[in-house]
């Protein structure tokens, strides 16, 4: 029996072994980052954690929002393309973002999607025009429709429903005076699972104002957006997606 110096056996022992190649490697056609990926063992570990993590929220997700996932990671994959061909600390990295933003989606216990709207940072608001809706504010006013006198009810009004189907996600805040009465209100409403192909959000900020009479009108309006791809992946912005 050959016996191993005592060193080598150490080695054998401490030295953890490295992730196996990516099964997908051995496709006919791969693309030039998917090339630098299996060229680099070092990046095979870092693929190996975002493909489980990937099939985890596959697994808790319906018909509907696996297909919005599906988009999501088609997108994904292009900004992977380009930053995998530079050098293993850029394709990491794009990697490990991906892989906290999946992880985000999971709740504690791993299982359930939920919306993701809390910690979403917003880098900016582009403004919106509110005279044009104030008019009308002031016509239901003055035909009595009740709507008029609900600072939410007009905030809601105010966005409306320009997609095609409601959105998956809606998280609503509101900020009002402290009296018990307010004559001023900031709403905040976040939408996300918009029926769009470059649009996965919407945040508006608006700023409200009572008058005498009661009547709620927008005094200020913002809007950002988060984006399926590219620029605005991880926060909202006044930037339009491309």
């Amino acid at each position: 029996m050959t016996r191993l110096p005592v060193f080598i056996i150490l080695y054998l022992i401490t030295t953890p072994l490295l992730a196996m190649e990516p099964p997908w490697c051995d496709r006919s056609r791969l693309n030039r980052a998917e090339h630098f990926i299996c060229d680099e063992p070092s990046l095979w570990e870092v693929d190996k954690r975002l493909g489980n993590v990937l099939s985890q929220v596959r697994k808790s997700l319906s018909g509907s929002e696996k297909r919005r996932l599906q988009r999501e990671q088609t997108q994904w994959l292009k900004q992977r393309n380009s930053q995998c061909i530079y050098s293993v600390e850029n394709c990491s990295q794009v990697c490990e973002r991906r892989i906290d933003y999946l992880k985000s989606l999971l709740n504690e216990n791993g299982n359930d999607v939920k919306c993701q709207l809390y910690n979403v940072p917003v880098k900016s608001y582009k403004t919106v025009a509110t005279s044009e809706f104030n008019r009308s504010v002031s016509r239901a006013a003055s035909k009595g429709e009740a709507w008029v006198k609900d600072a939410l009810l007009v905030a809601l009004k105010f966005i409306g429903h320009p997609y095609e189907a409601p959105p998956e996600c809606q998280l609503i805040s509101r900020e009002n005076e402290s009296n018990p009465s307010p004559s001023k209100s900031i709403i905040i409403v976040t939408e996300e699972g918009l029926w769009d192909d470059s649009v996965r959000g919407e945040k508006y900020k608006l700023e409200l104002k009572k008058d005498t009479k009661g009547v709620w009108q927008v005094s200020k309006a913002g809007i950002a957006w988060r984006c399926l791809r590219g620029r605005g992946l991880n926060d909202f912005s006044a930037k339009l997606c491309p």
